[in-house]
């Protein structure tokens, strides 16, 4: 007969996180109804992913993965003040691995830890510059968070929202060029939800306790046990 059992070493690789067992995490929520000024917070902090998983080091709105879920009527002017307050280096070990894929043909994304790549130097030294970007919304020029209007920690970005658009549920994120995705999976992404009279005329239920909302991405951590985010990259097979 053929042991098919995973070996130790592979078992505990691939060992799932014991599902529902945690509550699920909400986060804050920004009602706006009139014209207003939000302070929001860009800053290093611990998230748990899971009970079973360590703290892990993030990028943060607020404290918080995601962020506060801003919620505002339309039509409301909506000024937001960025307050650029990173620290360090970019919290998520980037590799690129030697594989695509492990023996099993699993993509080494899915796999937990580096796939048995190195670091990319680069990526760790990347420091707090920081741009927020509304995505889907419709802002002017000076407010979009175009890739190179950065803030350095220490600095705040005072940008308007007009929301003169039909209801919509769109998002927020770091936009700094060219590292977008590092930044985004480091955890700063939040909601933005645009509520109208169209909409209300539904007679849908509205705000906690009825919605709850839900950011949904994948993340790998690192096998070490300081919960460390890690994001692999790797090269195709070559075609034969």
């Amino acid at each position: 007969m053929t042991d098919l059992s995973p070996s130790p070493a592979r078992a505990t690789v691939r060992r799932p996180l014991t599902p529902f067992v945690d509550e699920l995490p909400v986060p804050g929520r920004y009602r706006v109804s009139e014209p207003a000024r939000l302070d929001v917070r860009i800053e290093a902090a611990a998230h748990r992913f899971h009970s079973e998983l360590p703290p892990s080091p993030v990028w943060s709105y607020d404290g918080g993965v995601p962020g506060p879920m801003i919620d505002v009527d339309r039509g409301v002017r909506l000024e937001v003040a960025w307050s650029n307050r990173l620290e360090g280096t970019l919290p998520v070990t980037v590799v690129r691995a030697p594989m695509f894929a492990d023996e099993d043909g699993v993509p080494v994304q899915c796999l937990p830890g580096r796939s048995g790549g190195e670091a990319d130097g680069a990526a760790e030294g990347l420091r707090g510059y920081a741009v927020v970007h509304l995505h889907g919304g419709l802002t002017s020029a000076p407010s979009d968070g175009w890739a190179e209007n950065v803030t350095v920690p220490g600095q705040q970005a005072l940008d308007l929202y007009e929301n003169d658009q039909r209801a919509a549920l769109l998002w927020f994120h770091d936009h700094v060029m060219g590292v977008t995705r590092f930044t985004v999976y480091s955890g700063l992404a939040g909601l933005y939800v645009i509520r109208d009279d169209r909409e209300r005329e539904l007679g849908l239920p509205e705000g906690p306790p009825f919605e709850v909302p839900l950011v949904l991405a994948d993340r790998n951590f690192d096998t070490d046990a300081n919960g460390s985010l890690t994001e692999s990259c790797c090269t195709r097979p070559t075609p034969r």
